[in-house]
C-alpha cells in the first residue's frame, strides 16, 4: 500500500478509482455513511468510515462465489428469519 492509498481523506474525485466504481456511486454512499466532511466548498471523505460502511455490503461466502444474486440472498434472508 502507498502513501496514497494510506491517506484518510480523500476528495470526491479521487474515490471511484480508489474503490473501483462511478463517482455518483462514490458520493452516494459516502454521504449515506456519514463520512462526507465538508470544509466551505470543498469535501473530503474519511476512508476509514467509508471502508466500515462499505463492508456492511459484504455478502457471505456461500454466496460470493456462486454467482448467484443479490435478490436470492435478500430472499432467503427474509424467508428463513
Amino acid at each position: 500500500m502507498n502513501a496514497e492509498q494510506k491517506r484518510k481523506y480523500i476528495k470526491y474525485k479521487e474515490g471511484p478509482a480508489r474503490y473501483g466504481i462511478c463517482e455518483s456511486t462514490f458520493i452516494k454512499r459516502a454521504k449515506e455513511a456519514g463520512a462526507v466532511i465538508k470544509l466551505g466548498k470543498s469535501a473530503l471523505v474519511d476512508t476509514e468510515i467509508f471502508e466500515r460502511y462499505l463492508d456492511t455490503f459484504r455478502l457471505p461466502p456461500q454466496y460470493a462465489n456462486s454467482g448467484s444474486s443479490d435478490h436470492a440472498f435478500r430472499y432467503e434472508l427474509i424467508r428463513f428469519s
